[in-house]
């Protein structure tokens, strides 16, 4: 066996491309620093975060469906209807008992503006035609209020509480698909600092002891062990 000393410039690794490697992939810097431990902790974290993401964003679409036919079985509005009437399900049991809230809030309005000293007297007199014109009235009500097929009438409070249950447990697997992509988020950036420490590390290592190899050594049947010191 032969014993020979090398001294050669290393080939540096380099931090900022390590941290772009991460910003992609996460794992991918520490593998490009020669740590893949920690390579295969991020990748395996990473691929983990989004089949999270992936199943909770499934499950968000089936409990919407899920409360979407309830809510047409058990109160009569038609299937896919808008986001606000929905919403509205949760705090009346009857779209009639929302009609009515919103009647009296646009009554009661339009009394004040009436009898506002600010505002002006044409304005004040147009707001009075239209309390006192039952067709005006209901042609500015039907604008806000629902009713025929877009209307919904509970059919037992069981119904109506049940819904709302359906409506929060929507809500929290939206929580928890957020915290699950907010994961990949914290991965990418724990991963892209981690890789320029790595880099650094391996650089500072290979600077400092060099390296010990075995090559073979054909010609005289046998192997060298070669030390490489790095400048």
């Amino acid at each position: 066996m032969m014993m020979s000393m090398s001294l050669h410039a290393q080939e540096r690794k380099h931090p900022k491309l390590a941290m772009l490697y991460s910003a992609v992939v996460p794992g991918m810097g520490e593998l490009y620093g020669g740590n893949s431990t920690k390579a295969a902790i991020f990748l395996s974290t990473e691929a983990a975060a989004w089949l999270s993401v992936a199943r909770l964003n499934q499950e968000v679409k089936w409990a919407k469906t899920d409360f979407m036919r309830y809510a047409m079985v058990n109160a009569g509005v038609p299937l896919n209807s808008s986001s606000d009437v929905y919403s509205l399900m949760e705090n009346y049991r009857s779209s009639s008992v929302y009609n009515q809230d919103v009647e009296l809030t646009i009554r009661n309005n339009l009394i004040y503006l009436v009898n506002d000293p600010s505002t002006s007297e044409a304005d004040r007199q147009k707001y009075a035609d239209w309390l006192n014109d039952p067709v005006q009235f209901q042609e500015i009500l039907s604008d806000y209020i629902y009713t025929g097929s877009k209307g919904w009438n509970w059919n037992s409070d069981a119904s109506y509480h049940h819904y709302n249950k359906l409506r929060e447990n929507r809500q929290h697997l939206i929580i928890y698909k957020n915290f699950a992509v907010s994961a990949t988020i914290l991965n990418h950036i724990i991963s892209v600092v981690d890789a320029a420490i790595v880099t650094k590390k391996w650089n500072h290592f290979h600077d400092k002891y060099g390296e010990l190899q075995i090559q073979p050594d054909f010609q005289n049947k046998g192997a060298s062990l070669v030390y490489t010191m790095h400048f």
